[in-house]
């Protein structure tokens, strides 16, 4: 996996970008730990503004952004309501 430093090869870092799937290659790919990294992408003004810019930078070039579901699935919470309202009118001796 290529790193951010500005690989003269374009078909090479395009195969890169093509590969990037997980927070733990994005990292890679910038060539920070995958802790910073995941830190950036839930509160990005805890992460050092030089840090955070060059984090910015990958994200534009590479266009990665991080997959919410398996984010979910991982904490197994979604922060989803579910409502159920039926269906069929409610009788007018309830009101």
């Amino acid at each position: 996996m290529g790193r951010l430093n500005g690989d003269d090869a374009t078909a090479e870092r395009d195969e890169t970008l093509a590969e990037i799937r997980t927070m733990e290659e994005f990292a890679a790919f910038v060539g920070l730990s995958r802790p910073t990294v995941s830190k950036f992408f839930n509160d990005p003004d805890t992460v050092r503004a030089k840090t955070r810019a060059r984090i910015e930078a990958a994200v534009e070039q590479s266009g990665f952004r991080p997959n919410l579901l398996a984010s979910n699935l991982k904490r197994s919470r979604t922060r989803v309501l579910g409502v159920i309202i039926p269906n069929r009118p409610i009788p007018s001796t309830w009101s």
